[in-house]
């Protein structure tokens, strides 16, 4: 019986088509490239998030999902007079990232946003245990 190829051998690079930098070009949204650590008593996050301010940036956190999410618009324009345009660029930076993260006290996260980083702490809650309760059944 013949071997035959799936698309995945025929053309392995078709995930690349998809690729954040392709995924700009469209406008859409990308992932921000994460580092997420967690300890007994909390949860560190950071982001890296190039294009964007502080001021772009939302955080929330809900139903034990950390969302982070930004839009930055960049204009560029250049005239030469009133009427002609030599040059007008325009590019969008967007990003979107969920995480499920279960038993953070909310009141208790902090953050910092520098130089295109973001920086979260979010600690666990005091009510979290972190051993399994087994069950005994009848």
């Amino acid at each position: 019986m013949a071997n035959v190829p799936s698309i995945r051998d025929m053309f392995p690079d078709f995930s690349d088509v998809f690729s954040p930098n392709f995924s700009d070009f469209l406008g859409v949204a990308s992932a921000p490239k994460v580092d997420l650590k967690e300890s007994d008593k909390e949860y560190e996050l950071t982001a890296d998030m190039p294009g964007c301010d502080k001021e772009d940036t939302v955080v929330e956190y809900a139903n034990d999902t950390l969302t982070i999410s930004a839009k930055h618009e960049n204009k560029v324009e250049e005239k030469e007079d009133e009427k002609n345009y030599l040059r007008k660029e325009r590019s969008v930076v967007s990003y979107n990232r969920s995480f499920y993260m279960p038993n953070v006290d909310e009141d208790k996260i902090t953050g910092k946003f520098e130089k295109g980083v973001l920086h979260l702490t979010l600690p666990k809650s005091e009510n979290h245990k972190k051993d399994a309760k087994r069950i005994e059944l009848k």
